[in-house]
C-alpha cells in the first residue's frame, strides 16, 4: 500500500512539475521565429527600396474634410485633384535615397498654376519610412502584438516598445502598425500604421494606410504603390480629413542636363 501511494505520489509530482514548466516556459523560440521571417520581410523591403528606379505616375487624389455636430458629421468639402507623383533617386548603392514630389495639376477639373495643394502628414516622404520600417536594425524599437498566417499570405501587428532606446525616437509612441505581406517571397502587400496622437497638432490621430503591387516599368516589373490614403482626426477641433490616392500609368523618370561649349564674349561695339 505505502508503494502505491508513494508512487502516486511521484507521479502526480511529476506531472505537476511537467505542467508547470509548460505554463512557465516561455515561447522564445517561436517569438525569434516571428522576428526572423519579419527580418526577411526586411530584408526583402530593404531591397525593392535599393533596386526602385526614379518613377513618375499619374495620381488621382479626393480629398475630403468633414466637421462634426451633433447630429454627427456632416461634408465640408470634397475635391477631385490631378497630379503627377515622381520619385527620385539620389546618389547610388547602398547609400541611395528616395526623394517624392508631387506636382498637382487641375482640381476640380481646373488647371492650377503654382502646382501646390496642402497635404496632411505621412502624403510625402511615405514610400521610404515604409520601406525601412522593418529593417532588422528597427527590430528593438518594437514589440510583437499579434500574427497571423494563411497558404499565401502572412500577418504581423507590431506597437513601439514602452522602454524602446532613444534612438527609437523617429517612432512616434503608440505607433500600430498591421502589415500583410506574400508567404513565399516576403513582399509586403499593405502597410497600416494608426498614431493615436501627432505631436504638434493638438489632439489629432492619424491612420495611414498603402497597398502594393506589381507595375511595368520599362519593361521590367517594380513592387510600388498602387492606392494610399490618410485620414486624420483633430479631435479637439471636431474635425476629419481624409486623403486618398490611387496610381496608374508609371514610366520611368529621366533627367537630363544639357551643358553648353563655354560662348566667346561678343565684341563691344560702343566705340564704332
Amino acid at each position: 500500500m505505502r508503494l502505491i501511494v508513494c508512487c502516486l505520489v511521484l507521479l502526480c509530482g511529476v506531472s505537476a512539475n511537467r505542467l508547470v514548466a509548460q505554463q512557465a516556459k516561455p515561447d522564445d523560440v517561436g517569438d525569434a521565429q516571428r522576428w526572423e521571417r519579419i527580418g526577411r520581410l526586411g530584408d526583402a523591403t530593404h531591397a525593392l527600396k535599393n533596386r526602385l528606379p526614379s518613377f513618375t505616375c499619374r495620381e488621382e487624389i479626393e480629398s475630403t474634410e468633414y466637421s462634426a455636430n451633433k447630429q454627427g458629421y456632416h461634408l465640408l468639402w470634397n475635391r477631385q485633384i490631378m497630379a503627377r507623383f515622381r520619385v527620385v533617386r539620389e546618389g547610388e548603392g547602398m547609400a541611395s535615397t528616395l526623394h517624392d514630389h508631387r506636382e498637382i495639376e487641375k482640381i476640380d477639373g481646373h488647371a492650377v498654376r503654382d502646382g501646390y495643394y496642402p497635404a496632411p502628414l505621412r502624403a510625402t516622404g511615405y514610400l521610404g519610412y515604409v520601406l525601412t520600417f522593418f529593417d532588422r536594425g528597427n527590430h528593438r524599437c518594437y514589440q510583437l502584438v499579434a500574427d497571423k498566417s494563411t497558404a499565401s499570405t502572412e500577418q504581423v501587428t507590431i506597437r513601439k516598445r514602452d522602454n524602446a532606446d532613444k534612438d527609437c525616437e523617429y517612432v512616434r509612441d503608440g505607433t500600430l502598425v498591421h502589415a500583410s505581406f506574400d508567404s513565399s517571397d516576403f513582399t509586403l502587400r499593405h502597410f497600416d500604421e494608426n498614431l493615436p496622437e501627432i505631436a504638434g497638432l493638438g489632439k489629432s490621430a492619424l491612420n495611414f494606410s498603402l497597398d502594393f503591387a506589381h507595375t511595368r516599368i520599362g519593361g521590367e516589373l517594380y513592387w510600388l504603390p498602387q492606392r494610399f490614403a490618410v485620414t486624420v482626426r483633430a479631435i479637439d477641433q471636431k474635425r476629419e480629413s481624409h486623403w486618398r490616392s490611387s496610381y496608374s500609368s508609371c514610366n520611368l523618370f529621366t533627367s537630363t542636363a544639357r551643358i553648353l561649349d563655354d560662348v566667346p564674349d561678343a565684341p563691344d561695339s560702343s566705340h564704332d
